[in-house]
């Protein structure tokens, strides 16, 4: 997706890398100055839902590794922390 992109609108438009890109694009265009006040707000307002974004995909992803973790020390399989696993 390319860093011109318009606004971010939610969680389904961008991957984490996308995310990352357009919100390191975002913050190399605020410190370069030249935007207006509104344009400012707007920017920092699509960069606060871009960082919120990644902040959730990477901790979702921080319970997969802990789950990993747990399950390799014990021996047991894995599977995705979010779906609570039965004894069989």
């Amino acid at each position: 997706m390319p860093q011109d992109q318009a606004d971010f609108k939610g969680e389904g438009d961008f991957s984490f890398e996308d995310a990352m890109s357009r919100l390191e694009a975002i913050i190399a265009e605020m410190e370069q100055g030249g935007l207006s006040l509104q344009q400012m707000i707007d920017k920092a307002a699509e960069a606060a839902k871009l960082s919120d974004f990644c902040q959730k995909q990477l901790d979702q992803l921080e319970g997969k590794v802990q789950i990993l973790l747990k399950d390799s020390a014990s021996g047991q399989t894995w599977g995705d922390f979010d779906t609570p696993q039965t004894p069989e």
